[in-house]
C-alpha cells in the first residue's frame, strides 16, 4: 500500500522467467549458475549458455524473500524449453531436449523433474519420447506441463505426481 517493495532478490545468475512459482508460501525458480547471463540486456540466453555452469531450483520465502533451499541440478541436457508448475507439495520442471542430430530417427525428449516443495529434494525423474521428429514445426517443444488434482499431464503422457507411476 506504501508503493514499496517488499523485499529484493539479489540473483547469482539468471533467473528462468518461466520457471517462476508460487507454491506452499514460497517462490520457486530455476537460476542458472552463469553470473555472465545477468550482463544480457535483451535477456533471451540460450539454454546451453544458461545451463553449462550448472544451475539451482530455488525457494524463497514469499513474505521475506529469505532464502529457504536451494538444490543444485543438472540441466545441462536442456536444447529448447524450460518450464515449471507447483501444486501438492511437488514442484515440477520440464525441458525438451534433441536426442540427436539426425533429422530422420532423432526425437524429441522432455526430461520430467519432481522436487519435494518443503526441501527441494528430487522426488523423481522421467525422460519422455515423444516420438516427435527434430527440426519440426514451432510447437514441437513447446507442450507445458500442467497438474490437474493428484495428476501430472506432460503431454502425451499422464503420471501420478506424487510417485511418477505412468497413468
Amino acid at each position: 500500500k506504501t508503493g514499496k517493495t517488499a523485499w529484493a532478490y539479489p540473483a547469482k545468475g539468471a533467473v528462468i522467467n518461466s520457471t517462476i512459482m508460487i507454491a506452499d508460501g514460497q517462490v520457486i525458480f530455476v537460476e542458472s549458475h552463469n553470473p555472465d547471463t545477468l550482463a544480457n540486456r535483451p535477456g533471451r540466453v540460450k539454454p546451453t549458455e544458461l545451463f553449462h555452469y550448472g544451475a539451482s531450483v530455488v525457494a524463497l520465502d514469499l513474505q521475506t524473500g529469505q532464502e529457504r533451499w536451494r538444490t543444485p541440478r543438472n540441466l545441462h541436457d536442456i536444447q529448447h524449453n524450460i518450464f515449471g508448475c507447483a501444486a501438492q507439495g511437488k514442484i515440477v520442471v520440464v525441458g525438451s531436449r534433441n536426442n540427436g542430430s539426425d533429422r530422420e530417427h532423432s526425437r524429441v525428449h522432455y526430461d520430467v523433474h519432481v522436487f519435494d516443495s518443503r526441501t527441494g529434494e528430487p522426488a523423481w525423474f522421467r525422460s519422455q519420447n515423444q516420438q516427435t521428429k527434430i527440426d519440426g514445426d514451432h510447437g514441437e517443444q513447446d507442450h507445458h506441463p500442467v497438474i490437474v488434482g493428484d495428476r501430472l499431464y506432460c503431454e502425451p503422457y499422464a503420471y501420478n505426481l506424487h510417485t511418477g507411476k505412468p497413468l
